[in-house]
Formats: C-alpha cells, structure tokens, sequence
C-alpha cells in the first residue's frame, strides 16, 4: 500500500479537492467546445509542476494519465493491453518481452514504436524518483519496430502492474529530459493539453486526441480542470454546478445524497500511516528496538480513530497491504490490537519504561491527526515534537536523515508486489535497511507463478506486522459526488478520465 514515491499520490487522491469560488473564473456549467460536444470539469488540489516523464508518481496524476498512454493498462486487478498488445515473461521470470502495438502516433505526428518505449523505460532508469521502483531492471532492447525485451537483474512482480500506472508512461523521445515537456508535454494519449487555454497554475485544458486507438473508451470531448489548494471548497463548487466530480467529507455527504443533481458513491479513501524508518536507531535510537515499534502499535486505538476522527467512514488496519487482495491476512490484525499495558511492558523490557522524544515533520497531512498521535504516544512517555515543515521539503528532509518517523497517507494497490515494492523503498525505506531473511521472502514471491504471489506476498506482509516497521491507522473510505450527468467508476483506478462517462 503506498504512495510509491507515489506515496504521496494517495495523500492527494484524499484531498482530491475544491473550486476556488474567487480569486479566479470557473468554467460554466454546460458543455464545451462545438455543438453536442461534451465538457467534463474536475478540480485538484494542486496545480502539477512537472508533467514530464518520470514525474506523474508524484502528486495528482491525471492531467499526466490524459497526456501520455501506458504500457500496460488495468482495471481494477485485471491487468490488460496498452501500448503493448501482449506480453511474456520467460522460463525464470528474468525476461518480460513486450509486444508493441503497430500504427501509433505521438501528437507531434512522430511514430511510438518500440524504440520510442525503450528510450522512455531507459530514461525512469534514471530519474531520482523513479530509479527504485525499476532497479531490477538491468537493460532494455527495441530488436524490432514491434519488439521490447526487458532484462531484469532478479524477477521483480512489480514491474508489469506498475507499468500500467504512471511508471509505465510513454513520451516522445524527442522531448525526453528537455525542460519544454515539463509544462508542454508530448504524448499519445487519449487528451492532449490545450497550452494556448490553460492557464499554468490554475487552469488546465484537455482535447480530446481523436486519433487515439481506444478513443471510444472516452466520452468527453474536453476537459477543464481547476487547482485549487482548498479542498473544502470542493462542496460550494459541486453545489454551485460548477465541477462535475469530488471528493467529500462524511460529515457533509448528507447534503448530496437526497439530491437528484448528484450521484453518490463510496471508495477506498487514504491509508495514514506512521512510518517507523529508523530500524537501526541511528536516528532515535529507541526506534532501533523492535519492541519499542510493537509497542507503538498497540498504543493506538485503531478502532475509536475510525469511529471519531473518520465518523465511522473506513476499516482500523495494522498492514501495508491492501485488505481487498490475497496478501492481506486477517489473522494479523490482532498483532495491532489496542492494549496500553502491553505495550508499557513492551517499552519497559526494551529499556524506555519512562518513553523519549520524537520530532517528526507537521505539515498539511499530519494535522487533522497530530493530536491523537501525541495523545496515544504520550500515553507511553514518548514526547512528540511537530515540526512545521513545507510538504515540497519532506522528502529531501527524511531522506537526508532529519526523521526517525513520519506520518504520511499511501495508497493501497491491487497488485501485492506493487504494496511490497512501496513498502521496502523510496520514502518507506529511505535507508534502504533489509534483513537477510526479508530479502529471502521478497525473491521468492517475485519469482513465484502468479497463482501463488499472494500466499508468497503474505509472508512478506507477516514479517512487516511482527517486525512493526510500520504503524498503519486504518483504511480511509471516501465518498465522491457527481453531478447527475455524469458517472465515475470507481474501480477503473484513481486519475484515470477512462472511469468518467456520460450518465444515460
């Protein structure tokens, strides 16, 4: 479950957010462009500074998903064909051979063949936040038009799912790394942006690509995207006809529900996590004993959080792994059960009976739960200390080594590799710590058939929980609301504008 650097995509996709009602023009509330044509209008809550390639794991990904196509494409857990038609992995799953679809086109008119797709999975080989998530591979070859062979230095089940995300993007190599694509990207996706009517920073226009090989799956001839850093203005901006799609509290999901402008619907929300990175103790050294972590765990009340701070609205976890798929085991859950006395006995056998301090970064993520993570590690004699910290900071910040924790939202994926893969790299594992028996339970779930990953990915999540690298809280539900016009998918994946289409 993970924002992979990602991880902070689950955060966002939280907080997926409001219309300014000043300060800038909304669009108006009909359809756009010519006669008959439809106009879907979203609103982030954050404008996207960096849409070129290698950069969609991070922040929202949608206008990056519209822009560029992928690899591989999915639905829910059903991986399916994207720019590769089909695919294959050899004999010990060290070579994963794409076959490329014929005939397509970037929309500079320049061909997307299999050179084009190497060029592309060569350059996130290279850029910062996405090198981890394919350091199994070690080397990729275009030996035809149609033809990608992909070389993997062990097997690695993340790969292909995560090729069907915003890894798996594929751009014009002619821009690849030239700083035009940042705010003026190339791909051949189902929406090209419209750079004479967005405004960057707050108004983002997609036509569109009418040469797309699945165009029908797109039922909005355009689309207006606003961001707005206000996420509470997402209610106003629904109710004022305004956008088409948002996210909503629990607390005012009631205004929407009786109303026959809307359509209501229920997804899996954010998973907040308190991440324990500092294994070792080099930082704070108690973190550095695996009782102190055990301990942590069960000093959260995991079920009165979701009863008082989510009004119900989500499910208590203590696991990194998505509990709608094969890793996740119910018979772990007991290993997060609330019980302070056991958990002071935990911290006393370890040596910090009266607790020690903690710093970890505040920012806009941490405050709606700051207070009960001090009450319920207070409760153990850890003083915590909130640190302001700009969200564009933490990530430079704990990988440089300021934190021993932090609180963050990931996101929980449908594949198990993908929630293991998160979980051991990038802002989950900054230090890049491991055990020699954890990596022996990570090969061979990578090199397991895919009939037995999940037995083979259970393990993993197993040693994770007994281990406590992690703190998790629970699995967030969301409700979203559209106007009545308009239908959302939830299953289809978060920032994908497939899972939106006109209501019948």
């Amino acid at each position: 479950m993970h924002l992979r650097a990602r991880t902070v995509r689950l955060a966002v996709a939280a907080l997926v957010a409001g219309l300014a009602l000043t300060g800038c023009s909304a669009p108006e509330p009909q359809n756009g462009g010519g006669e008959g044509e439809q106009t879907l209008r979203l609103a982030l809550s954050a404008a996207p500074t960096d849409l070129s390639i290698g950069n969609g794991i991070t922040g929202d990904p949608t206008i990056y998903l519209a822009v560029y196509d992928r690899i591989v494409h999915r639905h829910g857990d059903q991986l399916e064909p994207g720019i590769a038609e089909s695919w294959e992995y050899n004999a010990d799953r060290t070579q994963l051979t794409l076959n490329i679809r014929e005939g397509l086109k970037f929309s500079s008119g320049n061909a997307l063949d299999a050179a084009a797709v190497a060029a592309n999975i060569e350059a996130v080989r290279t850029i910062p936040a996405t090198t981890q998530l394919v350091s199994a591979v070690s080397g990729v070859e275009a030996p035809d038009p149609s033809t990608v062979v992909v070389t993997l230095s062990r097997p690695d089940a993340s790969i292909l799912p995560n090729l069907a995300e915003a890894l798996g993007a594929v751009g014009d190599p002619e821009v690849l790394g030239e700083d035009s694509s940042k705010l003026a990207p190339i791909g051949s996706g189902p929406y090209i942006l419209n750079t004479e009517k967005s405004k960057t920073g707050s108004l983002y226009v997609l036509d569109r690509n009418e040469d797309y090989w699945d165009v029908e799956s797109f039922d909005f001839e355009h689309v207006e995207i606003q961001a707005i850093p206000d996420p509470a203005a997402v209610q106003n901006a629904l109710l004022a006809g305004q956008i088409d799609y948002g996210n909503v509290g629990a607390d005012v999901v009631s205004q929407f529900k009786d109303n026959p402008k809307f359509h209501v619907g229920d997804t899996t929300g954010g998973f907040p996590i308190l991440a324990l990175i500092d294994r070792t103790g080099s930082i704070v050294p108690a973190l550095g004993d695996v009782r102190v972590r055990q301990a942590i765990n069960h000093a959260i009340n995991r079920d009165e959080i979701v009863e008082k701070l989510l009004f119900g609205q989500g499910t208590p976890t203590n696991q990194m792994f998505n509990p709608q798929y094969g890793a996740f085991d119910e018979g772990l859950l007991e290993k997060g059960e609330y019980d302070l006395d056991a958990a002071k006995k935990l911290m006393a056998d370890a040596g910090y009976a009266d607790g020690f301090e903690l710093t970890m970064p505040s920012n806009f993520l941490t405050a709606y739960y700051e207070p009960t993570l001090t009450q319920s590690l207070g409760d153990l004699g850890i003083t915590v200390t909130w640190e302001p910290v700009q969200f564009t900071d933490l990530y430079p910040k704990v990988f440089g080594g300021s934190y021993g924790a932090f609180f963050i939202y990931g996101a929980g994926y449908p594949f198990p590799a993908q929630d293991a893969n998160a979980s051991l790299t990038g802002i989950f594992n900054p230090f890049g710590y491991t055990t020699p028996e954890l990596d022996a339970l990570v090969a061979a779930a990578n090199a397991a058939d895919e009939s037995e990953q999940d037995a083979a990915f259970k393990k993993v999540n197993a040693y994770l929980v007994d281990q406590a690298w992690f703190a998790p809280l629970n699995v967030g539900k969301s409700s979203f609301v559209t106007t009545a016009e308009v239908e959302f998918d939830p299953t289809v994946g978060y920032g994908f504008l497939s899972a939106f289409s006109v209501s019948n």
